[in-house]
């Protein structure tokens, strides 16, 4: 009964939001399983990382247009921190 973000996500959207100096903008993050089921009721739904805080839905403030950007970003964060570096 308490609301959880994973801190990698966290970590990640901070990390986004200082590289671009653009504000990341959260559109869901952690949903409780009532939310999460009004949103989509299918039974795939039912295991999303959401109900776990594991998942955030987002977009950056001036490149709602460039995806790949945003992409390339998330790589080099996982390239770049010593915990994550040189994993697949």
């Amino acid at each position: 009964h308490k609301e959880f973000i994973y801190p990698i996500l966290i970590d990640l959207l901070n990390y986004i939001q200082v590289q671009t100096g653009k504000r990341v903008i959260i559109t869901c993050g952690h949903c409780c399983p009532d939310h999460n089921a009004y949103l989509d009721p299918s039974s795939a739904n039912q295991t999303s990382k959401h109900l776990l805080g594991a998942a955030v839905d987002f977009y950056v403030q001036g490149l709602e247009q460039q995806p790949e950007k945003i992409i390339e970003l998330i790589l080099a964060y996982y390239r770049e921190q010593p915990k994550y570096k040189g994993l697949k």
